[in-house]
Formats: C-alpha cells, structure tokens, sequence
C-alpha cells in the first residue's frame, strides 16, 4: 500500500473469516467441538519519526554541520571524540545500538529538518492473527459434564 504525499490516514480495514463445527461421537455420551478463526486487519497508523541516516550509523554527521544554530530539529554532535562533524571514538555497544535504528527514507534533502518534522515514515501494517481451538466434553451425570480444552 502506498502511503499518501500528505501522510493521510487511509482507511481500516478489517476481515474476519472462521467457521465452528461440532456434534456426537458418541450419542448421548461424547461430543466434540472444532472452531478456527482468521483476523485480517490493516490500520491506518502511519508512524512517522527522525531516524539516523546510513552515514550517521557509520559516525558521519558531517551532513549536520550547516544545522547548528540554524532552527531544524538536529544538529552535529560536538564534544569529546568528535573530529569536524566524524564520530571517532564510538564504542561498540554504541554501534551496535543504533543498528537498531530504521535508516532515515523520506525528506533526505532537507538534513537539517528545518522545513521538515521527520525523516523516517512507515506505511501502515497488516496484521494476520489466527486461532484455533478444541473441545471434548463427555456427559458424566445429568448436570455434570468433563471436557478438554485446546487453544
């Protein structure tokens, strides 16, 4: 599905599907049951966000120079470990996590977020829940009755 220029909402839409048989195995003494259902669902939640770049990952924030001072929402890191805008001291678990980072898709031409308030959209997602279940029910005495579950 193709998410809109404007980040629209698109509609929800939702399926669902099953069916549900039963009856004796042995009359009057045991019975079973079987049902499955299927849910198809696809929100409308486009999830937006500020997301590093493939550069940034690496420790290059050399793109963010002009930011500073500028009003966008992100700037270059300064400090210690930080040589004209490059990351040179990161430390492995520091690279590790931000692999964890979706890699900025969307507004690539505006580094600095000044005319932009994200850089990372995700269309919305579908969801296919499913479920079954069991049943085995065996009349012990007139208003008494033993039965299994499965799910």
């Amino acid at each position: 599905m193709a998410l809109n220029a404007k980040c629209n909402k698109t509609k929800l839409r939702r399926n669902d599907y099953g069916y549900t048989i039963g009856g004796p195995i042995k009359k009057d003494k045991i019975f079973f049951f079987w049902s499955e259902e299927w849910n198809h669902e696809i929100r409308a939640h486009v999830r937006t966000g500020i997301a590093p770049t493939a550069a940034m990952k690496a420790g290059d924030f050399r793109a963010l120079l002009p930011c500073t001072g500028r009003g966008g929402l992100v700037a270059a890191p300064a400090g210690a470990g930080v040589v004209g805008g490059v990351v040179t001291s990161l430390s492995p678990a520091g690279k590790a996590f931000i692999q964890a980072y979706n890699d900025a898709n969307a507004n690539l031409n505006d580094p600095c977020l000044i005319n932009s308030t994200y850089n990372f959209f995700a269309a919305p997602s579908a969801l296919e829940p499913w479920r079954e279940e069991g049943r085995m029910v065996k009349p012990v005495a007139e208003q008494l009755r033993l039965g299994g579950f499965a799910a």
